[in-house]
């Protein structure tokens, strides 16, 4: 979103219809152009291009640590409250990989939701910990309203991809993919500069 208006400011001609939702959505029968995904992406002939290399990590409000104190091992997590991401199957067991190997855990707490900004915004306001998107959380590490919990552990190495259908790209779409691309190979607040963007790619890709 902080990069749209500019888009929209160097390309005048162009509309823009943005679906906001954390569902997966069948690009060709909902006639999306182009999707933002973030994850592994899984069997289906699209076209995508990475953008950044991202993972989930634990995070937390100081307000909520400083009550409830910092876990020190994996196990402790079960005496927190957590926010729930039920977007995907990723959300309800998180899969944690560190020092000792990979671990899984099923997450208990009062809150629940099915939107990534519901659960950012929960995680500051001090509900628990929650496990999200790196490139999603940075910003608000960076600032403070954040901190990484356990930061020795962290989900599976994955990406954020722009995706597209199949068919020949048209001059909107290809503008767009490449201006996103330009914008966030250098962004501070998405920082995954030690994982630039890699070329694009025609592979089997989805949700």
């Amino acid at each position: 979103m902080p990069y749209l208006s500019a888009f929209l400011a160097a390309y005048p001609q162009l509309r823009l219809d943005l679906l906001m939702t954390d569902r997966y959505v069948d690009l060709v029968a909902e006639g999306v152009t182009v999707a933002i995904r973030i994850g592994n992406l899984q069997d289906s002939s699209l076209v995508a291009r990475k953008l950044l290399s991202n993972r989930r990590i634990l995070v937390a409000s100081p307000a909520y640590l400083e009550i409830h104190g910092d876990p020190a091992e994996i196990d402790e997590l079960k005496r927190y409250e957590c926010v729930v991401s039920t977007a995907n199957h990723h959300g309800e067991v998180w899969r944690l990989f560190g020092p000792t190997g990979e671990r899984s855990f099923r997450p208990r707490g009062r809150v629940r939701a099915d939107n990534g900004d519901a659960v950012h915004q929960l995680a500051i306001d001090g509900q628990g910990i929650a496990f999200h998107s790196e490139v999603t959380m940075a910003a608000s590490i960076r600032s403070g309203k954040l901190v990484q919990v356990l930061p020795r552990w962290a989900g599976k190495e994955t990406g954020v991809y722009c995706v597209c259908p199949s068919r020949p790209m048209g001059p909107a779409a290809r503008a767009l993919i490449d201006f996103l691309t330009n914008r966030w190979k250098d962004a501070v607040t998405l920082d995954m500069v030690e994982h630039p963007a890699e070329e694009e790619v025609s592979l089997h890709a989805g949700r």
